[in-house]
């Protein structure tokens, strides 16, 4: 009962204009991840009577448009999964993303699939008609690209072969060393953001993905967040916040990210720690003042813990139950 007015409280939301970009993203987090829930137990009506509640919202990206596809087709709106299907061609998601998609076998089978196959030409060609307008940093991109990576779990490694017998075993030098290689590449990267200013999308594209988080997950454990040059990282990132080109709930990933490679609490429950060598941890984490995290992870676009976990089909961790949440 108590979930069932939470669920109903954050559908309330979507006849709320946000705003600014941090109350929008909450709106569409909120409603995104409650129709998830749905979808991930199979009650696709229910989940089907949710996408139209997000129409105005800048946060509707081309992955949304076509998650909201699947739910038409699976409760057989194939108007609905056609016009969403269009949403998605015109922002990137191609031909072959939906041939692979198999929640959209019921609206293949339909009738309107025939307007879908002879239009996707034409949504297409918007999609690359905006991507000529686009102008990346190539030059940025490629020192970006020139960063070696440098992987290292900080253990010793036993390497076996094909027998199962012991080939080599990873000794301390050789930790050492890759713990030194990776803290170079963190500030290697740490200098070239400096100089070029932070990698959003806009300029940089898809390395957008990789290489901004690269400053939270290989942060030395030595390096303090203090440091006058971090600081201003830390500006740029909150200046790209403000301007729209980065979520408003980044540096939060960022921070518990970093909070996680120093076994620390987490703050927002972004779950950058949940997984181990392939092992659920999640009730192992543990969260600086439990009761306060939706309090937080509001402040920064994020849905409630109790919706983000349910939406997964998961239940709370030990450290969460029982917390009377703010």
């Amino acid at each position: 009962m108590r979930f069932t007015i939470i669920i109903l409280l954050l559908l309330s939301l979507g006849q709320i204009k946000a705003q600014n970009s941090t109350e929008e993203h909450y709106q569409f987090d909120s409603i995104y991840k409650t129709i998830e829930g749905y979808y991930n137990r199979g009650l696709n009506f229910k989940a089907a009577e949710l996408p139209k509640s997000l129409e105005e919202n800048r946060y509707v990206d081309a992955s949304a448009h076509f998650f909201f596809a699947r739910v038409y087709s699976l409760s057989n709106e194939f108007s609905k999964t056609l016009f969403s299907l269009k949403n998605a061609v015109e922002r990137g998601i191609t031909k072959e993303q939906i041939e692979q998609m198999y929640d959209l076998d019921p609206f293949r089978k339909s009738n309107l699939n025939v307007i879908f196959e002879s239009s996707y030409p034409t949504w297409h060609q918007v999609y690359l008609d905006k991507q000529k307008d686009i102008k990346l940093d190539s030059v940025y991109m490629n020192e970006l690209i020139e960063i070696t990576e440098w992987e290292s779990d900080y253990e010793v490694k036993t390497w076996y072969d094909q027998d199962g017998n012991v080939a080599f075993i990873e000794d301390s030098s050789m930790i050492e060393l890759n713990r030194k290689q990776q803290d170079s590449v963190f500030y290697f990267t740490m200098e070239l953001v400096l100089e070029k200013g932070f990698p959003i999308r806009k300029r940089v594209g898809e390395l957008f993905n990789y290489y901004s988080r690269r400053l939270g997950y290989s942060l030395p454990k030595d390096f303090s967040l203090d440091d006058k040059k971090w600081k201003k990282i830390k500006k740029m990132i909150f200046t790209e916040m403000e301007k729209g080109n980065i979520k408003p709930f980044y540096y939060a990933v960022l921070e518990d990210d970093i909070r996680a490679s120093r076994n620390q609490s987490q703050l927002y429950g972004t779950w950058s720690a949940i997984y181990s060598n392939s092992f659920d941890v999640a009730a192992e984490v543990l969260f600086e003042n439990p009761e306060e995290i939706n309090v937080r992870r509001k402040a920064v676009g994020l849905c409630p813990i109790q919706v983000e976990l349910w939406s997964q089909a998961r239940e709370l961790p030990e450290s969460l139950k029982g917390i009377e949440f703010k």
